[in-house]
């Protein structure tokens, strides 16, 4: 059941994956630098039509060249994605918070100029930002230091996987024309 419904959401997040890069290197690509006309139009319809199987032919021969895809697929999850996800975004309120928070009454800015008048800096300064709201930082500090560690130990069991899988099996290549279920 667990297989059937994963098979179901990763064709799902395929396909709307696929459509998005499809209109993106459509609009950044074909607009921008071949004069593709808007995709709106009759014309521009007409170009999607062979656009949308080009991409896809483009994305098997990818995944049949590159063995072990799926592993590659978790590194680039567990590195990369997983980061603008869960990791950035409590590291980046938690620097907005502890420098706004930290301002003085007395401090002034010239937009004009650009000025900036501050009366203190340093780690005097974090500390009196980040205890204004502290359990509220504290939260996005767990939070981001949870986020962290899931990004170590995805890594690890990517790299893990990566190398069983090699040691394994010698014969692993791309484009092998036996199946892979032995």
């Amino acid at each position: 059941m667990g297989n059937s419904i994963e098979l179901v959401t990763g064709v799902i997040a395929a396909v709307l994956y696929g459509n998005i890069g499809i209109k993106v290197l459509y609009n950044n690509l074909g607009r921008d630098l071949l004069r593709f006309p808007i995709l709106e139009s009759k014309v521009g319809k007409w170009i999607w039509v062979f656009f949308v199987p080009g991409y896809w032919i483009l994305a098997f021969i990818i995944a049949a060249s590159v063995p072990q895809i799926t592993t590659w697929i978790v590194l680039v999850g567990a590195g990369a994605i997983l980061q603008f996800t869960y990791t950035f975004p409590p590291f980046l309120m938690l620097g907005f918070k502890a420098q706004r928070d930290a301002i003085l009454p007395e401090e002034t800015f010239d937009p004009a100029t650009g000025q900036v008048n501050r009366l203190d800096g340093g780690l005097k300064r974090w500390i009196r930002g980040l205890k204004k709201e502290l359990w509220w930082n504290l939260f996005d500090l767990i939070f981001y230091l949870g986020s962290c560690a899931t990004c170590v130990l995805g890594l690890y069991a990517g790299f893990k996987t990566m190398v069983l899988s090699y040691e394994n099996n010698p014969n692993l290549a791309a484009w092998r024309c036996s199946s892979p279920t032995g």
